[in-house]
């Protein structure tokens, strides 16, 4: 059985060969690219279940995607992809954005 940390590495995988930047934070921000419909389909389920909180979690990723942006512009930082212990800051939004709600 996977880790929830090495299921989310593969989800992300997956998303990318699809074509979809989902780590890109631009894309967060982007309305006509990153829509509902377009986080519905990358995270559906094998069930009929919806992601619970999906329309929450979309406002959550626009805001992460703004703050980023301007986190960058304002202090001229470039966000490595590796952080402490192999964690990027992309996953470390991921894992709080679509943590499971009943956690």
């Amino acid at each position: 059985m996977l880790s929830a940390e090495k299921s989310l590495e593969a989800l992300v995988d997956l998303i990318y060969r699809k074509g979809i930047p989902i780590t890109d934070s631009h894309f967060w921000q982007d309305e006509e690219a990153c829509t509902l419909d377009t986080l519905r389909n990358v995270f559906r389920s094998c069930t009929d279940e919806e992601m619970p909180m999906l329309e929450e979690r979309l406002a959550c990723l626009r805001e992460a995607g703004t703050v980023l942006y301007e986190v960058r512009m304002s202090t001229s930082l470039y966000f490595s992809p590796s952080l402490v212990g192999g964690m990027t800051m992309f996953h470390a939004s991921l894992r709080f954005v679509f943590r499971r709600s009943d956690a």
